[in-house]
């Protein structure tokens, strides 16, 4: 007799309870052997390798005396731990064995579990990363962000000046220490080829008040808190990309803008300042010099607004007690600047740093999670389907243990345990997918979010997707069972392979469940998918394609007379649009999307003759406007002819001329700068509405000036702070055709030979750098398209199985009506019907749902209604495809049953 079948018959006799194997072991014993002589006869060889059939022979052909006899249980059966881990490993090769024999049902359930839990580690590792955990900084909670406004004037904020920061420091209480920065670019020379590098003032207080310290080195001291200190420290990507990271960079001198600095310290590869994405400083810096406010700028007032401040909640200082006294500050400073307008304010705003940092991504991040819930919830509820689906298959192989002796705690072992398996091995491939998922994200979308770089699968993020798991599982074995009839009883007894009426409703239910989250997540991406596409579409009042942008700047120490900046643009200009292959070019101090500059002046116009105005302004050289495809609504562009020795001429926007004079018709008006001993200067020209801010802000009005007009003043004085305010550039080139890089070879030539020491920095298509503000909204769009895709899949899985299962289990009713006439084309009609409707009733639950989900997503929609009726449309139409081919498939299928294949049993 085969050994594994004695094990199995020893199984037996110990699974059972003591008086069943007492009062029918002699005759298991006999129908044993018959079988095993039979077995013989057949095959001519003993079964070694068919234990497993034998053994089911056996259960099946026990007279109805061995099923009655699990009424006579013992009350105190005997119990070995060592028989439990016996049981354990014979219930884990059946289950084994169930799965291999399961292969469609097996890949549905771990592609889903893994696809679900993937995404969710994901998002989860990427929510962390950035919005869960704190910024990189000692007790950042107490850490604010301070910024001046002037809301009557539109304008929400700009940065702070030196007085007025003076001013807070003397008056405040409420804030323990103030810290303040600028950033700017500089020319770095001194080892190696000359570059331009993106380098910060900061005050001796701020990386002290913000716990940084450098990892080699030291600080600024207050002493060195002075103008022209002559120290520098680096930051780590610097230092390990020019000096090879190099020990010795202590001491050694580097020269910034020509002029001799020494190295002192270099920050941590985690210190990185400004923050990516803080607002007015954009992203982390290459080196740090000290503030060293000069008497020049100490005494401006008014001008010279260029300063980032971040300070620290005095100890018992709330917020709310910050804004009350900065609005009691802010007045008094006012009073310092004499007579203001009547409402033009000023204003101290006080917001947390986290907030500001964070800024817009916050809400799409959180909205995000929100959808990685609902996968989640849609995730358990579709394996618990399919699950519930496999557990009606099983029926009656679990009536049959029942009747047999095995308990109910059996049983329960049995679904955990395949389901574990399942859940196992998915999370595994999910933890893997997600890894996957995150790297290509980053990799896709380099900083288009603020700590990015923090997301990563650590322990808590694993942590998580082991919940993720248990919860899977939990749903997934437990539902099936606590949701069917009594093992074993009539009702299951007599009850059909396809479950009874309240389970198949329940099995329904889950289903339309799972429909009505895809519908909820496809609804959430397709207004994102319009809303970005009304913002690409959106007129931004120029034209970015086939232009070539790049900026430079002109070190105060090699041209400190303003005659030689003012030669060299006109040079620049000139070499720029002699270029072959160059349609227009030009030289301006700012180009659309990233001008931020601003200046005030005084109009003669009847509308507050007296307010002063302040709006963004460029400076630009001939043919900006034709560069960058600006359309001039009245009057002329900029010529040759306008220079420093003739009369001053401005152009201004619609939106500037409205504001100020109440008209479009303002050829011939004038305005002028601050004092009224200054010259007017005359409106030459009107200009559309031109974008100024990122892609979906409103436009701003916006004043132009020839570049040779720039006053000689201000580029003294700022040739005398050592800045590059006047002496930056940005290069336009409008290719004739063909791709604008093509020009990058020729323009970097050409500036080579104005000044073979110049650094050129940021050559990049003009397109680029507009799509690169839409770069944070392409991340929300692209993970919650993922979430979509996920969602429409696992919701037609879902339906798939559901359909799947029945087919099969109702095969011999679709035969019997095969039969008797039924045409084939019903069949699948019938089916295919039952699915629709399934997908009906969940479509009509997701649209309700996704009109929440709407109102929700109003802040980061653009120009889109919560309600759009194309994405609705769209949507519901996408849901119901994939749902008729989920349920034609199964349908297919049942129709092309052959009769007597499948009454042959019968």
């Amino acid at each position: 007799m085969s050994r594994w079948f004695l094990r199995a018959y020893a199984a037996l006799l110990f699974l059972y309870p003591q008086r069943f194997r007492k009062r029918w072991g002699d005759d298991m014993r006999r129908d044993a052997e018959r079988l095993l002589l039979e077995e013989h006869e057949a095959t001519g060889r003993w079964p070694w390798r068919s234990g497993n059939r034998v053994l089911a022979d056996l259960l099946t052909s026990l007279p109805r005396e061995h099923l009655a006899a699990r009424r006579y249980r013992s009350p105190h059966p005997v119990h070995d731990r060592r028989d439990t881990m016996g049981s354990f490993l014979l219930d884990l090769r059946h289950t084994l064995r169930g799965l291999r024999k399961s292969p469609g049902y097996t890949a549905i359930v771990l592609l889903v579990l893994a696809v679900g839990i993937g995404a969710n580690s994901a998002i989860f590792s990427l929510v962390r990363g950035v919005v869960l955990r704190p910024l990189p900084f000692d007790d950042a909670q107490e850490l604010v962000w301070m910024t001046e406004a002037i809301p009557a004037a539109g304008i929400p904020l700009f940065p702070f000046s030196a007085p007025d920061l003076r001013d807070l420091e003397e008056r405040t209480s409420t804030l323990r220490d103030v810290g303040s920065f600028q950033s700017r670019m500089y020319e770095l020379s001194g080892s190696g080829d000359p570059g331009s590098i993106y380098g910060v003032r900061t005050s001796a207080s701020l990386f002290p008040m913000l716990g940084l310290e450098p990892a080699l080195g030291r600080n600024f001291t207050a002493e060195e808190d002075r103008p022209r200190a002559g120290v520098v420290i680096l930051s780590y990507a610097l230092w390990q990309q020019r000096y090879g990271g190099a020990a010795d960079v202590l001491g050694q001198t580097v020269l910034l803008d020509r002029r001799p600095h020494t190295v002192i310290g270099v920050m941590p590869a985690s210190g990185a300042f400004p923050l990516n994405k803080m607002p007015l400083h954009g992203r982390p810096a290459d080196l740090f010099l000290p503030m060293g406010f000069t008497e020049i700028e100490l005494n401006a007032r008014g001008n010279m607004h260029n300063l980032g401040v971040i300070a620290r909640l005095a100890e018992g200082a709330g917020l709310d007690a910050a804004k009350a006294e900065t609005t009691r500050i802010a007045g008094e400073i006012q009073e310092l600047y004499g007579e203001v307008p009547s409402g033009m304010e000023l204003q101290i705003n006080v917001d947390p740093l986290r907030e500001v940092v964070l800024g817009d991504v916050r809400r799409p991040l959180l909205l995000l999670l929100g959808a990685m819930g609902l996968v989640l919830l849609l995730v358990c509820a579709n394996v618990a389907s399919l699950t519930l689906s496999r557990s009606f298959a099983r029926r009656a192989e679990l009536d049959l243990r029942v009747a047999l002796g095995a308990a109910r705690a059996r049983i329960v072992q049995l679904q955990l345990l395949e389901s574990g398996l399942l859940a196992a091995v998915a999370g595994a491939l999910g933890v893997a997918l997600g890894a996957l998922g995150l790297r290509a994200g980053l990799a896709l979308l380099p900083g288009a979010v603020p700590f990015v770089e923090r997301a990563s699968l650590d322990g808590p993020v694993v942590a998580f997707s082991v919940a993720l798991i248990a919860l899977a599982i939990t749903s997934s074995s437990l539902l099936p069972i606590l949701s069917a009839a009594p093992l074993g009883s009539r009702q299951s007894s007599g009850a059909r392979t396809i479950g009874s009426r309240g389970q198949r409703r329940m099995q329904r239910g889950m289903v339309v469940f799972t429909v009505s989250l895809a519908v909820v997540l496809l609804v959430g991406t397709g207004l994102l998918v319009q809303s970005l596409q009304r913002l690409v579409l959106e007129d931004r009042g120029y034209d970015a394609d086939s232009v070539l942008a790049m900026e430079l700047a002109l070190p105060a120490s090699a041209y400190p007379e303003p005659e030689r900046v003012l030669g060299f643009v006109r040079q620049l200009h000139e070499e720029m649009n002699a270029l072959p292959g160059v349609r227009s070019a030009t030289v301006t101090t700012g180009l659309p999307a990233e001008a931020t500059e601003r200046r005030g002046f005084v109009a003669d116009a009847p509308l507050d003759a007296d307010a002063r105005i302040a709006v963004i302004t460029t400076w630009a050289s001939p043919g900006l406007f034709d560069t960058l495809g600006i359309e001039i609504e009245r009057g002329r562009a900029f010529t040759a002819a306008d220079r420093s020795d003739g009369a001053g001429v401005v152009i201004v926007s619609q939106e500037l001329a409205r504001q100020t004079w109440g008209t479009d018709e303002v050829l011939g008006k004038r305005l002028r700068w601050g004092d009224r001993d200054q010259e007017w200067s005359q409106i030459v020209g009107v200009v559309g509405e031109v974008l100024d801010g990122p892609v979906g802000t409103p436009t701003t009005p916006h004043l132009y000036i020839p570049y040779d007009q720039f006053e000689a003043d201000d580029l003294a004085r700022a040739a005398e702070l050592g800045n590059a305010w006047g002496r930056g550039f940005r290069i336009a080139l409008a290719a004739e055709q063909g791709d604008p890089t093509a020009l990058i070879g020729s323009a970097l030539a050409a500036i080579g030979r104005l000044d073979s020491s110049l650094a050129v920095s940021r050559v990049e298509t003009l397109s680029r750098r507009v799509g690169a503000s839409l770069a944070p909204r392409r991340f929300s769009l692209g993970l919650l398209s993922g979430f979509s895709v996920v969602a429409l899949l696992i919701a037609a899985m879902g339906l798939y199985g559901v359909l799947a299962y029945q087919v099969a289990q109702r095969k011999r009713e679709i035969g019997v009506r095969l039969a008797l006439g039924a045409e084939r084309q019903d069949i699948t009609r019938r089916i295919v019907v039952e699915g629709l409707k399934i997908a009906a009733w969940g479509l009509i639950l997701g649209l309700l749902g996704a009109v929440g989900l709407g109102r929700l997503m109003t802040a980061v929609l653009y120009e889109t209604s919560s309600r759009d009726l194309q994405t609705l449309t769209v949507a519901s139409a996408v849901l119901l495809g994939v749902a008729l081919l989920a349920s034609w498939i199964p349908a297919y299928r049942a129709g092309r049953l052959d009769p007597a294949e499948t009454l042959k049993p019968e």
